[in-house]
């Protein structure tokens, strides 16, 4: 427990610092703009991998048990 709680800490701190660190770089409108100019396929995206992921499920729960 301690391990693991020292390695999530280490990963958030360096995480909160790149995107502290990227967002001196990157202006806030540039961002949303890019957010929205991506979204429609970021959502696409994300469907698509929770149905592949369903779907995997319903073929593990209902494949035939040897």
């Amino acid at each position: 427990t301690l391990y693991t709680s020292l390695g999530a800490g280490v990963w958030n701190i360096i995480l909160a610092t790149l995107g502290w660190w990227l967002g001196t770089i990157v202006s806030r409108d540039a961002l949303l703009e890019s957010i929205t100019e991506y979204n429609q396929y970021l959502t696409y995206g994300g469907l698509a991998i929770g149905v592949a992921c369903v779907l995997y499920i319903a073929y593990k729960a209902f494949k035939p048990k040897k």
